[in-house]
């Protein structure tokens, strides 16, 4: 298995790496959203964060599945983030968002080497199952883009993005029901 970074190792392992147990420095972004869950303020600002732990997706789902989320100690700030990331993807969604985590769940798309196969290469699609884990994350950085988008449109830099364009119309839920499971559904949902 290999892993394609965005940036070179020298950057992605180093400077622009969140290591456990040391100083790294980061830019930190502070949220303030409204009752619909539209953002009212954001503020970013250089910080120094100190990773003590980390967590993966199976564990954060553990975590909820028994209640540890709910019981007022340190990850029950976790289930807090996942409340306001649950009021953000409902924003999105009546804002014109396609639902990603009702039904069809996320897909990782994994390059092997194969010599077997004509072009080197084997290509793997695993449908991940919907969880709060990846709504949790997937939300909190579509509205980290959001606030930097609205910094960068403010102090007038031009920042890097991508976009699409809104769709012409939504299908309806019969229609996706008609379209075979997996990868014919994920595609008609883009």
């Amino acid at each position: 298995e290999k892993v394609i970074t965005m940036f070179p190792k020298n950057l992605s392992e180093r400077v622009l790496s969140l290591k456990t147990n040391c100083i790294n420095p980061a830019l930190s972004m502070g949220i303030i959203l409204k009752e619909n869950g539209s953002i009212e303020h954001y503020e970013i600002v250089p910080s120094n964060v100190n990773i003590t732990y980390r967590l993966t997706y199976e564990q954060i789902e553990e975590m909820i599945f028994e209640g540890i989320t709910k019981k007022g100690n340190e990850e029950s700030e976790i289930g807090r983030l996942i409340e306001i990331a649950r009021k953000r993807h409902e924003y999105r969604c009546k804002n014109g968002s396609i639902d990603r985590f009702s039904k069809y769940g996320q897909n990782k798309i994994k390059v092997f080497d194969d010599k077997k196969n004509l072009s080197g290469k084997r290509i793997e699609i695993l449908c991940e199952h919907e969880s709060d884990s990846y709504m949790l994350v997937t939300e909190m950085m579509i509205m980290s883009g959001e606030g930097m988008a609205k910094f960068g449109k403010e102090k007038q830099l031009g920042l890097p993005y991508r976009s699409q364009r809104p769709p012409v119309s939504f299908p309806d839920q019969l229609f996706f029901d008609s379209l075979p499971e997996k990868y014919c559904r994920a595609a008609a949902s883009f």
